[in-house]
C-alpha cells in the first residue's frame, strides 16, 4: 500500500493504518530507536507511542512520505526516552552518545529567541547537509540521523570502515568551519 494511502485511511479513522504502517515500516523503526536506546523493550514502547503520536497528528497533518517523518517521530521519542533514563542513572556511567562527535554548539542564554536559533541552526545544518556530494550526504546522514554503525556504513557503500571514518572526519570538520563561521561555535 502506498504511503497516500494510509494517510487517507487515518484521515478516515481507520485503524488498519497503523498495522499497515508496522508493516512496511515496523522494522525500521524498531531498530532506528533500538540503535538509541540499546534496549528492545523499549524501542518498542518508543515504536508504540510514535504510532499514537501518528493516530494524533492525521489529521491536520497530512505527509507525503511516512517512512522518513515516522522515522523523526520515533528518533525524537527514542532521544526523549534516553535523556530521562540518562537522568535518572547520573553519575552511573552515562553512554556517550555519537553526536559527541559532532561539534559542540555554543550554550544560548534561556529567553523567547530560543526557538528562532534553534530554527536558525536547523536551516544551517540542512543546507550545509543539501550542499554535501550525494556520498558524503549519505554517509552524514547515516552516521548522526540513523545513527549506523561504520561497519554498516562501510559495507553499504562497498568500501572500508577506515575510509568511512575519514570522510566523517573531514564532514565535521567542514561543519566545524561552517558553524564557525556562523557564530554557532568559537
Amino acid at each position: 500500500m502506498e504511503d497516500r494511502q494510509i494517510v487517507e485511511k487515518l484521515k478516515a479513522r481507520d485503524e488498519s493504518a497503523l498495522e499497515e504502517i508496522r508493516l512496511q515500516y515496523g522494522s525500521f523503526l524498531q531498530t532506528l530507536a533500538e540503535r538509541i536506546l540499546e534496549s528492545r523493550e523499549d524501542a518498542e514502547e518508543c515504536v508504540s507511542d510514535a504510532l499514537l503520536r501518528v493516530w494524533e497528528r492525521i489529521p491536520p497533518e497530512s505527509p507525503a512520505y511516512l517512512g522518513p517523518w515516522m522515522g523523526k517521530i520515533v528518533r525524537n521519542l527514542a532521544i526523549d526516552r534516553l535523556r530521562i533514563r540518562d537522568a535518572k542513572r547520573r553519575g552511573a556511567g552515562v553512554r556517550p552518545l555519537v553526536w559527541d562527535d559532532l561539534p559542540e554548539i555554543r550554550s544560548r542564554q534561556a529567553g523567547p529567541e530560543d526557538a528562532l536559533m534553534a530554527e536558525g541552526l536547523g536551516s544551517l545544518i540542512a543546507d550545509f547537509v543539501k550542499a554535501l556530494p550525494p556520498e558524503q550526504r549519505d554517509v552524514f546522514l547515516r552516521r548522526f540521523w540513523y545513527l549506523d554503525p561504520i561497519a554498516e556504513i562501510a559495507a553499504r557503500h562497498r568500501c572500508s570502515e577506515g575510509r568511512i571514518s575519514m570522510m566523517i572526519r573531514r564532514i565535521r570538520t567542514k561543519l566545524e568551519k561552517q558553524l564557525k563561521k556562523e557564530g554557532w561555535i568559537e
